[in-house]
């Protein structure tokens, strides 16, 4: 069991912002409302391209994308790697997929991903996600 200092748990539960990508209508606003549930402000787009258009225009100011693996126009790879060579290299990148072997998701998290979460995933799912973002 893991311990930490009011201050830590305060840090920890901070107003994030979050760009939440993913071609999927209702999966986006589901992702959406669950994260603006735990007090998050979010931005959501449809594809990569689209996220790439809003991170450059909003100067970068987030915390985090939560992205959709398979998109057309843009893929959530593809958008890593944007965001890792053009964009914010720090920037922690959240892959949400639809793919559940264990190989499958561990070649994800080798590509980059701050973590990878397979769907259906759980409100307590993502808040675990924001959690691990270390405090700025």
């Amino acid at each position: 069991m893991v311990f930490c200092t009011l201050k830590q748990e305060k840090e920890r539960n901070k107003s994030m912002r979050i760009l939440v990508v993913d071609d999927e209508p209702a999966v986006r606003e589901v992702t959406r409302g669950s994260l603006e549930g735990l007090g998050h402000e979010v931005v959501t787009a449809a594809d990569g391209k689209i996220a790439i258009e809003l991170l450059q225009a909003e100067s970068f100011n987030f915390d985090g994308i939560f992205t959709d693996l398979e998109m057309p126009n843009m893929s959530g790879i593809e958008l890593l790697n944007e965001v890792r060579h053009r964009v914010k290299f720090n920037l922690p990148v959240f892959c949400i997929t639809g793919q559940s072997a264990p190989a499958d998701l561990e070649h994800l998290r080798t590509l980059g991903f701050a973590a990878v979460l397979p769907k259906p995933y759980r409100r307590d799912d993502l808040k675990a996600m924001l959690n691990s973002i270390p405090a700025a």
